[in-house]
């Protein structure tokens, strides 16, 4: 996927250390060069309607998402933040000419294979924005699998930037210092470091600053960090700081561990805030967002990472292959499992038991396990496919599944899939019957998506004679829809139907003609055994010979 790059962060360490760091941030931007198993093959893009605004003006944009992937995306969203910053810079803790003041998400988007979107962005301008650089930078994902773009971590948004002139505003007045902020590992703050000569062979580890992580013990039931604020105006403001941990990524936050809120007065030289948050008591990764405001007004969002030691395994890929799913069709469930992010240790876990559900109007339609030997950051991730022929027809069902070993569960997610979330065009249409009474011909017809699933569209019919138009009639199709057509008296007809592409069919007074594989002998069967009897005579007659 063009655009996306993988970031390597090594520092001084030994070579399996810096193994271990470079596959953990590997996994977490999903590999970037080549589409990993834990992504989805997708793209993302950002244009905004101008390049210079003033403070107050509406900022309007449009964003488009594909998926060129193989497999919809379903639940996706896009991460949209606004930063004051012309462009992006990774790793995040290593520079703080970064901030981000605004954030939202445009939630609900599901797309088919190779289907895209178009959404649109506004936001206003504060009146009181200081003049400078900035940028609307967007990343799009699900709640565990990356599509375009990693928010937990800044990494590879797409971005449009513009500048904002004509003003003598301070806001945002306040910043978080991205090389400044820390929380404490294993042991307590060693004060102020240089991370060009960390060293992770030290028996005392430091604090790490930055979404890179710092590892925490079961030792540990608090994380102590300092949230470092800057203040750029000339003058002391008291703010609000807000600190909230959520498992893996906080943009989605399926499972809050914990949250702080503390008044803050901020002089015109900055402060340090200490800041104690609870240590999540299942090993795995952990999302610890920072938002600054004043009068409920953002400043300043940032995020560092809490690594509980531990072995597990997460689920970070969980998909369908079509969200409609038709009697006597298969199923296919993929599942992406991913290793402890303990990248600190390396812990494997083995014979984990991976299990996928499907249900459907209460009931389940299949369930089925497979066992993964192993998991580890040299094993990093384990794909695998659940496949299934189901008797009904599913247009609204839940997939669901679950990783552990030896009775403990490691991770669970599920999702429902709805066929009527996507956009559904019409891509073929059917004629399900047709009859002529009283000087008019009635027509029932049926709209569907290329896997068979009802479609919705706009669908223009002609009843034509001769190359002559007799009749038109164009109607929005959901499913099947009736199709009546005046002074058309009974005789022999076309009917054509125009819905992107064009489909013919023969209207007869007899009605709808039988469907060929029901009646006679099929054609290419017939020819098949014509073309072995040949055969026979031949080999036959050379024998005798």
């Amino acid at each position: 996927m063009s655009g996306k790059q993988n970031w390597i962060i090594v520092y001084n360490m030994d070579i399996s250390k810096a193994l271990m760091i470079s596959t953990f941030l590997i996994v977490f931007t999903a590999g970037a060069s080549a589409i990993g198993p834990a992504e989805y093959d997708g793209d993302l893009q950002v244009n905004l309607e101008s390049d210079s605004f003033a403070p107050g003006d509406e900022v309007n944009g449009d964003i488009s998402v594909a998926n060129s992937d193989e497999r919809p995306v379903v639940d996706g969203y896009v991460v949209v933040n606004v930063v004051r910053g012309e462009s992006p810079y990774y790793p995040s803790q290593k520079s703080d000419r970064d901030n981000v003041f605004h954030q939202e998400k445009i939630e609900d988007i599901n797309l088919k294979a190779g289907n895209s979107r178009d959404l649109e962005f506004s936001y206003s301008l504060p009146e009181d924005l200081r003049p400078g650089d900035y940028r609307v930078e967007a990343y799009f994902k699900n709640d565990r699998t990356p599509v375009d773009g990693l928010p937990s971590i800044y990494s590879t948004p797409r971005h449009d930037s513009f500048t904002v002139s004509g003003s003598s505003g301070d806001y945002p007045g306040l910043d978080i210092s991205r090389t400044e902020t820390y929380f404490t590992g294993v042991d307590e703050a060693v004060g102020d470091w240089d991370p060009e000569s960390l060293n992770f062979n030290d028996t005392n580890w430091p604090s790490l600053t930055g979404p890179v992580g710092v590892l925490t013990t079961n030792s540990m039931d608090t994380v102590e960090g300092e949230v470092v604020i800057d203040n750029p105006s000339d003058s002391g403001k008291s703010a609000n700081l807000e600190v909230v941990v959520c498992e893996w990524d906080d943009t989605a936050c399926s499972n809050k561990i914990d949250s702080v809120s503390k008044s803050v007065q901020v002089p015109a030289s900055g402060t340090s805030v200490p800041v104690e948050v609870e240590n999540p008591s299942e090993p795995g990764a952990y999302a610890v967002k920072m938002n600054v405001s004043v009068d409920d007004m953002t400043h300043s969002i940032y995020r560092n990472r809490i690594i509980r030691e531990g072995n597990t395994s997460r689920i970070r890929k969980l998909s369908v292959n079509r969200p409609y799913i038709g009697s006597g069709d298969q199923l296919s469930v993929g599942l992406v499992a991913g290793a402890s992010p303990d990248h600190y240790n390396d812990p494997s876990a083995e014979g984990v038991d991976a299990q996928v559900t499907v249900e459907a109007d209460g009931e389940e339609v299949f369930s089925k396990t497979k066992e993964i030997n192993r998991l580890s950051n040299t094993n990093t991730f384990e794909q695998l496919y659940f496949n299934s022929t189901v008797d009904d027809t599913l247009t609204t069902y839940t997939v669901s599944a679950e990783l552990s070993a030896n009775g403990k569960s490691y991770d669970s997610y599920s999702y429902e899939v709805d066929y009527s979330d996507f956009r559904n065009e019409v891509e073929n249409v059917s004629l399900r019957s047709y009859e002529f009474t009283n000087s008019s011909l009635d027509a029932e017809i049926c709209g569907e998506t290329d896997s068979g699933a009802p479609a919705a569209g706009e669908v223009q019919a002609l009843v034509m004679e001769n190359a002559t138009l007799m009749a038109q009639e164009n109607n929005l199709i959901e499913g099947c829809s009736s199709f009546k057509f005046e002074d058309v008296d009974s005789g022999n007809y076309e009917l054509v139907a125009n819905h992107g592409s064009q489909t013919r069919f023969n209207i007869t007074p007899g009605g709808l003609e039988a469907d060929e594989e029901e009646g006679g002998v099929p054609y290419v069967p017939l020819v098949m055994v014509m073309v072995l009897l040949v055969i026979a005579a031949v080999f036959y007659r050379g024998v005798k010979e």
